[in-house]
C-alpha cells in the first residue's frame, strides 16, 4: 500500500463561552442509528463510495440513545465548538458528554464492562485497555485523498491522571488482505495521539499548542485537543479496511472520547476548501492553481465548468485555474455514478514590485568589492505601498526569490571584484503571502583618481606676442600624466571651463585650448570610468603660461672708477641680482648683452637663474623649460648711479637780508637731488627764502645709491615771541651767533629803555624785568657781531613783539 501520512494540525480556537452541544437528542433521528448507519450516514462523503463488510464492538444498542457509547452529536445555536455535527465514540457513554452541563468530577465515568482492543493497543504501545468501543468497515476510494478531522476529549484530562493513564484512539487502516495497520491517528513526529501526547498539565506538558483546554463548556469533559487532522494517500479502485477505536487504559473509570466531523471521511472526489480571502487563502494573480481530481480519466471521464459554464476540451483530471470564479467537476465513472464537485476561487491581487535601480558603485578603495545595505532598497521596491503590509527580501537567484528560500542578509557584498552579479528582491504581502520579484545589478567599478595638476606652457607668440601671457594648451598631451598608471582604457578624459560643467560633463572644451586669462587659469578635468560613467572623479588643471617677470629697471651704484658698489641706502628701483625666480632644476639659463637674443652677445658663464651686471644696458635672459623644452624671454634695462661722495653748504647771502639764500655743493660723477629740512626733492642746489636758524641739508643720486647730509645755521632773529610756557617761543634771542661768544644782544622797551643784555649762546629772554612780566608790546634789539660772509664786525638794529 503507498501511503504518504501526515496529521495536519488545524489550530481552530474554541474561546469564549458558548452551549453545551447535543448529543443523541431524542428529536433527531440520527439519535437512534446504529454506528454502521452513522458511519454509512454521516461520517462517509464522497460521490460513488463503496463501504461494506461491518463489524463493530459498542455498549448499548442502537435505539437506547442515553446510554449507548456511541453516537450522533449537534452544536446548538450559538455554540462555538467547531462542529456542526457528526459522530462520537466514547469508552463509556455518549448522552451524559453532553445535553445538560454537569460539572461533578469525574463525569462522565461509565464502567460498560467492555474489553479492551489488542489493536489499539499495538497502535500506542500500551495495553490494559478497557471499555473499547469500535466500528471497522471496508471502503474502495476513488480518490487518492483521504483525511477526516477529529477532536479528543476526556475525563482524564484534570491536570494530574494525563500523565499516569494514556487512554487514547486509534485510527487504523490498511490494505484489504494485508496484516498491518498503520495509525493514522498520529502527530507529525510519529507519536500516537493520546491524553500524554497533547495536554497542558504543569506536570507533564506535551505538545500543548495543540491543546485547547480544560474544563471548556461545549462537553462535560475534563478537557479536549484542538482541531486535528488525519490523512494519508490512497490508491483509487484499492480496497481498504479501516478501524475507529477508543477505549480507556488502566482502568475502566474516567471516559474519553473522540469527535468525528460530519461528511468527513471523504472517500470520493474532493477539490479541496475554497480558496477565498474570507477563508484566508485565496489566490494569488500570479498563480496559477491547477485542480486535480486525482482519478484517472481511465476510470473516469471528467467534465469541468467555470460558474456553471462547460469549458469545451478539458477533459484532463487536472485544469489550471487562472482566471477567478467558480471551478466543477464531474467524473462519471461509466457505472452508473458519477462524481461531482466545486470549489470556489478567488484572487488576491500580488504586489507590485518597483523597480530597483542598478547598483552600480565607485570603489573607494580599489578592492573591487562593496557592503551593500540591502535595506536601504527596500522603499525603490515597496514605491508608495505601505512597508508595514509586507516584507521584502533579498536572493542570489530567481529560484529562490520564489521560493523564499535562502534570504541574504541585511549587508550583501559583491563575490567577485569588478564583475556584474544580478541579484533579486522579493516583495511579499503580511497577510496571504503573495508576492512579486524584481531584479537589478549590482557592480563595483574603479573610481578614477586624480590629482590637481599644473600645465606650464611657454607663450609661444602664436599670437604675434610672446610675452602677453596667453598661448594654445594642447590638453591631450597631458592625458597620461592625469592618468599616471591608470588604464587608459578604461577611462575618458575631458576638460570644462568650470566645476558644474565638469559634475554634469557639459560642454568639454577642445584639446586645442587658449587660456582666457592672462598667465594663469584653472580649469576642471573630468575622468570617468567607461563602464559606468556616473563613476568619475574631477580636479582642477592649472593653465600656466610661462614668463619671466623681471624689473623694468635696476640700478647698479658706481663709485669714481665706475665699479659697482653696494648702495648705502635703498635705492628706488631694485639692485642687482637680476632675477627671474626661476628653479635652476626646471629650467636652464642663457643670459645676452642687449634686447635680443643674438649668438654675438652671449655672456660667457652667466647661465643661472639670476645675473649681476656691472654696466649699464640692456640683459635678456632666455629660460628653457627642461620639460617641455619651450623657452622663455626677458629683457631689462640696468642703469648706473653715482652716489655723493661729500657735500658742503654755502650761505650765498649776508645776515638780515630779507632773502637769505643756500648753496650746496656736491663731490660726485652723477645727477642729484637736494632738500631742505626734510622737505621735497629739487633737481637744482639752491635754496632760497630761507628763515633764520638751524637748517638740515640732505643730498642723494637720482637713483638714491646714498644719501649724505649737512647742518647750517642762518643768522636772523624771531619777529615774535609768547612768554606763556606752554614750550613753543617761550623765549627770545638772535639765531646762528651761538658761536660768536663776542657779540652782544641788547633789549629796549619801545621808549629806549634798557631791558636786558642777552649771551649769544644763553637761553634767551623770557619777557620779564626785573622778575615782572612784561606786557605785550613792541620792543627793540642792538646786535654787535661779526658778518660771516665777509668777517666784518657790524651792528644791527630793529624790533620784535611780545604776545601775551
Amino acid at each position: 500500500m503507498k501511503n504518504i501520512l501526515s496529521l495536519f494540525i488545524l489550530l481552530f480556537s474554541f474561546a469564549g463561552y458558548s452551549q453545551i452541544i447535543s448529543i443523541n437528542d431524542s428529536a433527531d433521528i440520527e439519535s437512534v442509528y446504529s454506528l454502521q448507519q452513522l458511519v454509512e450516514e454521516v461520517l462517509i462523503s464522497g460521490d460513488c463510495a463503496e463501504v461494506d463488510n461491518f463489524s463493530s464492538q459498542v455498549y448499548g444498542s442502537a435505539n437506547q440513545h442515553t446510554t449507548k457509547s456511541y453516537g450522533y452529536f449537534k452544536k446548538a445555536t450559538g455554540s462555538a465548538f467547531p462542529f456542526n455535527e457528526g459522530i462520537i465514540i466514547t469508552s463509556g457513554r455518549a448522552h451524559p458528554a453532553g445535553n445538560t452541563t454537569n460539572n461533578s468530577f469525574p463525569f462522565p465515568d461509565y464502567n460498560n464492562s467492555l474489553p479492551g482492543d489488542a489493536d489499539l493497543e499495538s497502535a500506542l504501545g500500551i495495553n490494559f485497555t478497557n471499555d473499547a468501543t469500535f466500528i471497522k468497515f471496508n471502503f474502495v476510494p476513488t480518490s487518492p485523498d483521504f483525511s477526516f478531522r477529529f477532536i479528543m476529549a476526556s475525563e482524564e484530562y484534570d491536570g494530574n491522571f494525563e500523565c499516569t493513564y494514556t487512554d487514547g484512539f486509534a485510527f487504523l487502516l490498511r490494505e484489504v488482505g494485508t496484516t498491518t495497520y498503520t495509525n493514522l491517528a498520529v502527530l507529525p513526529d510519529g507519536t500516537p495521539v493520546s491524553v500524554t501526547s497533547i495536554n497542558n498539565s504543569n506536570n507533564c506538558a506535551a505538545n500543548s499548542d495543540l491543546f485547547e483546554g480544560y474544563n471548556l463548556s461545549y462537553t462535560n469533559y475534563g478537557g479536549q485537543t484542538k482541531v486535528l487532522t488525519a490523512s494519508t494517500t490512497v490508491i483509487p479502485n484499492q480496497a481498504y479496511e479501516i478501524k475507529l477505536v477508543v477505549a480507556d487504559q488502566g482502568d475502566a473509570a474516567f471516559d474519553s472520547a473522540i469527535f468525528l466531523e460530519a461528511g468527513g471521511f471523504n472517500l470520493g472526489l474532493d477539490l479541496g476548501e475554497d480558496l477565498t480571502v474570507s477563508n484566508g487563502n485565496p489566490v494569488c494573480s500570479n498563480d496559477v492553481h491547477t485542480l486535480d481530481t486525482q482519478i484517472p480519466t481511465n476510470i473516469g471521464t471528467h467534465t469541468w465548468f467555470l460558474n456553471g459554464v462547460e469549458i469545451v476540451g478539458e477533459t484532463n483530471s487536472t485544469l489550471d485555474a487562472i482566471i477567478p470564479g467558480t471551478y466543477s467537476v464531474t467524473v462519471d465513472f461509466n457505472t452508473n455514478c458519477a462524481a461531482t464537485d466545486s470549489i470556489k476561487i478567488e484572487h488576491k491581487t500580488i504586489p507590485m514590485a518597483y523597480p530597483i535601480p542598478n547598483q552600480f558603485i565607485c570603489d573607494d578603495d580599489a578592492d573591487g568589492f562593496w557592503n551593500l545595505n540591502l535595506l536601504s532598497l527596500n522603499n525603490n521596491i515597496l514605491g508608495n505601498q505601505l512597508a508595514t503590509n509586507y516584507s521584502v527580501s533579498y536572493y542570489k537567484s530567481q529560484l529562490d526569490a520564489d521560493s523564499g528560500n535562502n534570504p541574504l542578509g541585511n549587508n550583501y557584498t559583491n563575490q567577485v571584484a569588478y564583475q556584474q552579479e544580478t541579484l533579486f528582491a522579493r516583495i511579499e504581502d503580511n497577510i496571504f503571502g503573495c508576492f512579486n520579484t524584481t531584479s537589478f545589478k549590482i557592480n563595483v567599478f574603479d573610481l578614477p583618481i586624480t590629482n590637481p595638476y599644473l600645465y606650464n606652457l611657454c607663450d609661444d607668440g602664436g599670437d604675434g606676442n610672446n610675452t602677453n601671457g596667453f598661448t594654445e594648451f594642447d590638453l591631450s598631451s597631458i592625458t597620461n600624466k592625469i592618468l599616471g598608471t591608470q588604464n587608459p582604457a578604461q577611462f575618458n578624459i575631458s576638460y570644462h571651463l568650470n566645476q558644474e560643467d565638469a559634475n554634469n560633463n557639459a560642454s568639454p572644451l577642445p584639446s586645442l585650448y587658449t587660456n582666457q586669462i592672462k598667465d594663469t587659469q584653472d580649469i576642471v578635468v573630468r575622468l570617468e570610468n567607461t563602464d559606468n560613467t556616473s563613476c568619475f572623479s574631477t580636479s582642477v588643471v592649472t593653465l600656466h603660461v610661462l614668463s619671466i617677470s623681471l624689473e623694468e629697471l635696476y640700478v647698479i651704484c658706481l663709485d669714481a672708477s665706475d665699479n659697482v658698489i653696494d648702495a648705502v641706502t635703498e635705492t628706488l628701483i631694485p639692485n642687482p641680482p637680476i632675477e627671474t625666480y626661476y628653479s635652476d632644476a626646471e629650467y636652464t639659463f642663457q643670459w645676452y648683452y642687449g634686447e635680443e637674443i643674438l649668438t654675438t652677445e652671449i655672456i660667457l658663464g652667466a647661465t643661472q637663474s639670476f645675473y649681476y651686471p656691472t654696466t649699464p644696458g640692456y640683459y635678456t635672459v632666455n629660460a628653457t623649460d627642461v620639460i617641455s623644452g619651450c623657452t622663455i624671454p626677458a629683457t631689462t634695462l640696468v642703469v648706473s648711479s653715482y652716489p655723493p661722495e661729500s657735500i658742503s653748504v654755502e650761505i650765498i647771502t649776508t645776515a638780515f637780508e630779507n632773502n637769505n639764500a643756500l648753496d650746496v655743493s656736491v663731490v660726485g660723477n652723477g645727477s642729484y637731488q637736494y632738500s631742505l629740512d626734510y622737505g621735497v626733492w629739487q633737481d637744482y642746489n639752491i635754496f632760497q627764502q630761507v628763515t633764520g636758524g638751524e637748517h638740515h641739508i640732505r643730498v642723494r643720486d637720482l637713483y638714491k645709491c646714498n644719501e649724505l647730509t649737512y647742518d647750517i645755521t642762518v643768522i636772523d632773529y624771531p619777529k615774535f615771541f609768547t612768554p606763556n610756557n606752554d614750550g613753543y617761543n617761550d623765549t627770545w634771542n638772535i639765531y646762528g651767533i651761538s658761536n660768536q661768544l663776542d657779540a652782544k644782544i641788547y633789549i629796549f622797551d619801545r621808549y629806549g629803555k634798557f631791558i636786558k643784555q642777552l649771551n649769544p649762546n644763553g637761553n634767551g629772554w623770557d619777557g620779564t624785568f626785573k622778575g615782572e612780566l612784561l606786557s605785550t608790546d613792541d620792543y627793540w634789539f642792538t646786535l654787535e657781531y661779526t658778518e660771516p660772509k665777509d668777517k666784518v664786525k657790524k651792528q644791527f638794529k630793529s624790533h620784535f613783539t611780545l604776545k601775551r
